[in-house]
């Protein structure tokens, strides 16, 4: 599958392990009930799922990672899905980065109308945050699949997926990723010099400076992650940019994902999913193993007044065969049942038999 490579071996099991982790944080972001959803994260999770399933690894899919050249097809489908959800990845990383900026800002220095004006305004900035990204990834793709369908001798495969090695795309891509790279690091650092100057004010406030502290630490991979995309557009048969591109799922698990509350839902679920014990059933034959039983299930145990149950053996022996005592107590009309046999009573408080009569002996 990866032709003795062990690059290609990395870069398709780290992109696995990325995708198999974000899709548990996806998942579970979706599906918490009684929690307040951030939707620009969730892009961000989503735009990295989407990378993943399918974008990076489709050649891997198809079985064309290596071998053969793969069909113009698929081959130009990689194409366009890699590098659009260059653009796409970029932008949603600077999303993240400028929503709790504007988060942040708002907080210390609220705007003059609050109430509706400022919810209006918040409600456009996530619209914004979250439609941009993914538009950029529709024109980015169709833009490149125009140009691969008009050339095909400019479409083939790269290391692990394939690319059309034109001018046009490269510009593309390399101007969304330095537009969306320098607003990251721009509102990443401003960021940075709020929390450091107002973290107690921010904590007042109600804010969640560890959250900050994540979006903070995640520009940073994001900036390195960036740089070396761009150099890979430029030089596509580099490994190294790739490489530690593959390692950008794990990475937003990692940092998005080890969060407190989090971990509480993961450890509930498990608990539910847990077998559970089953109740040990009473043993007959221990009279001590049977406490207050319900009629209902052992109908062929009768129960005292106070709980206490009524033991009785089944004698198999001829009547001929009975002692004058047990004759005389079945004509006296104190059997159980049908089988002539004197009830005895064990008591749990005085771990003793005794015998009773019943007033319902016919």
């Amino acid at each position: 599958m990866f032709g003795g490579d062990w690059r290609k071996g990395f870069y398709f099991c780290a992109l696995m392990a990325g995708g198999g982790l974000d899709t548990l944080l996806l998942a579970t972001l979706l599906l918490r009930s009684n929690a307040k959803r951030n939707p620009i994260l969730i892009s961000l999770i989503f735009s990295w799922w989407i990378s993943i399933f399918p974008c990076l690894p489709l050649l891997y899919y198809s079985g064309h990672a290596s071998g053969p050249p793969p069909p113009f097809a698929t081959c130009l489908a990689s194409a366009s899905l890699v590098m659009a959800q260059a653009a796409m990845a970029a932008s949603t990383a600077a999303a993240i980065v400028f929503h709790i900026w504007f988060l942040v800002r708002t907080a210390l220095r609220p705007l003059t109308n609050q109430g509706a004006s400022l919810s209006v305004i918040t409600a456009l900035n996530e619209l914004q945050l979250l439609i941009v990204p993914y538009v950029l990834f529709t024109v980015t793709a169709l833009v490149i699949l125009k140009l691969g369908l008009s050339d095909h001798a400019k479409v083939s495969r790269a290391n692990f997926y394939c690319v059309v090695d034109s001018a046009v795309p490269s510009a593309l891509v390399g101007t969304v990723c330095v537009i969306t790279l320098l607003s990251a690091v721009i509102f990443g650092a401003w960021t940075l010099s709020i929390l450091h100057q107002s973290q107690s004010r921010l904590t007042q406030l109600g804010i969640d400076t560890s959250l900050i502290v994540r979006v903070v630490i995640f520009g940073v991979y994001i900036f390195i992650a960036l740089c070396f995309s761009a150099a890979s557009i430029t030089d596509w048969t580099d490994p190294t940019y790739d490489l530690f591109l593959s390692t950008c799922g794990i990475a937003v698990f990692i940092i998005f994902g080890t969060q407190k509350d989090l971990y509480r839902t993961w450890l509930r679920g498990l608990k539910a999913l847990a077998p559970r014990p089953l109740s040990p059933v009473p043993s007959l034959t221990n009279p001590q193993s049977l406490t207050i039983m319900s009629p209902s299930i052992y109908p062929h145990i009768n129960t005292g007044d106070e709980g206490h149950i009524v033991d009785y053996k089944q004698d198999s022996s001829p009547s001929h065969g009975k002692s004058p005592e047990s004759q005389s107590h079945q004509g006296s009309g104190s059997s159980d049942g049908d089988h002539g046999i004197p009830a005895r009573v064990w008591s749990p408080t005085s771990h003793r038999t005794y015998p009773t009569s019943h007033s319902d002996t016919p």
